[in-house]
């Protein structure tokens, strides 16, 4: 199916709209606010998302990349099959609650630094070459992911679930993993930052 080129019609907010394969490339949702909107099949490629708003709204499909952030709010937002590169989501207004999900994605090239996720879903995604360094991710899922080349540094992982995830690096002695689910033979991984050998 064709995708529609998005034509703004001046209108900035929108509540409980269904946008289902919309072409926002290269638009600008500048201070735009979606509250309970669905996205389906959507290509957002290096469209403008400064200072906007999404809130309760779910993202299926969609092809997201090379977005700019700044001061973007995200309040339970899901993302589920989606592909979305080059993020910079710690640039995302943080000061009030940051929330969101993403399910059977593949994440590349994205930062979360200095965020606060606990509790966030990420079950069955591919994060690969992603970066989270200051991040809490306190009780959050990494459920059979694939994390290929992603960097954890000072992370507070507490009681996170790494169940059947892969390819992770996480060095415990600068991650806090106290009472994190790791699945065996994956979890041998842990001791490459002990400096030790297993015989």
């Amino acid at each position: 199916m064709e995708k529609t080129k998005w034509i703004s019609t001046g209108n900035t907010v929108f509540e409980d709209e269904n946008f289902k394969q919309v072409d926002f490339s290269k638009s600008s949702l500048v201070e735009y606010t979606f509250t309970g909107c669905l996205f389906e099949g959507c290509t957002f490629m290096e469209s403008d998302w400064k200072k906007a708003s999404f809130l309760s709204c779910v993202f299926n499909g969609c092809d997201i990349g090379l977005v700019s952030l700044e001061d973007a709010r995200f309040q339970d937002v899901r993302f589920v099959d989606c592909k979305v590169t080059g993020m910079e989501f710690f640039k995302c207004d943080h000061s009030l609650l940051f929330s969101m999900e993403l399910n059977s994605c593949f994440l590349q090239y994205c930062n979360f630094s200095d965020l606060n996720m606990n509790k966030t879903n990420f079950k069955k995604s591919k994060i690969q070459k992603c970066f989270f360094t200051n991040t809490s991710l306190m009780e959050s899922d990494f459920g059979d992911c694939d994390l290929l080349e992603t960097v954890f540094h000072s992370c507070n992982l507490r009681k996170a679930n790494f169940g059947g995830a892969k390819n992770y690096n996480i060095n415990p002695l600068v991650n806090d993993v106290k009472k994190a689910k790791f699945s065996f033979p994956e979890a041998v991984s842990l001791l490459k930052g002990l400096d030790v050998k297993i015989l």
